[in-house]
């Protein structure tokens, strides 16, 4: 996150939390983690930052069609505003997202291919020259 904050992104997300899971056909028990509150936190921000006036044109990477009421919120109210879905590669584009947005030209799909020409440098330093971010070995292109 401290290399998307060098770079002036304001990441919003949700959180983790635990829930208690079981099988059903050995009866063993476990606790996973289920995401919470990230589509409502981007919803949320989408609309204030569009009261605020603080955009123009918004780019929201998701599939979850949580969103569309917020999307559509935005769109009602303030129509001269242009919101792009980014779809995750190998996620099913979502059609109510899509007509939330205003159509398939609003919408566009991240290939593999783009997020591995848009990488983060191996190392990241703040402007005195402190490293504050390295990129995973395993994010590292085939050519590194």
């Amino acid at each position: 996150m401290s290399a998307l904050k060098s770079a002036g992104v304001t990441f919003i997300q949700g959180q983790f939390k635990n829930k208690d899971r079981s099988c059903r056909r050995c009866g063993n028990n476990w606790v996973g983690h289920e995401e919470k509150e990230t589509d409502v936190n981007i919803g949320i921000h989408l609309l204030n930052d569009a009261y605020k006036d603080l955009y123009d044109h918004a780019l929201v990477m998701t599939a979850d069609s949580d969103i569309s009421p917020a999307i559509k919120m935005v769109k009602e109210n303030f129509p001269q505003k242009f919101i792009y879905i980014l779809n995750p590669p190998k996620s099913i584009q979502s059609g109510e997202l899509i007509r939330a947005a205003g159509g398939f030209q609003f919408s566009r799909e991240i290939k593999e291919a783009h997020i591995g020409e848009n990488l983060f440098p191996q190392k990241i330093f703040d402007s005195s020259g402190i490293l504050i971010a390295e990129r995973p070995k395993e994010y590292n292109p085939l050519s590194e």
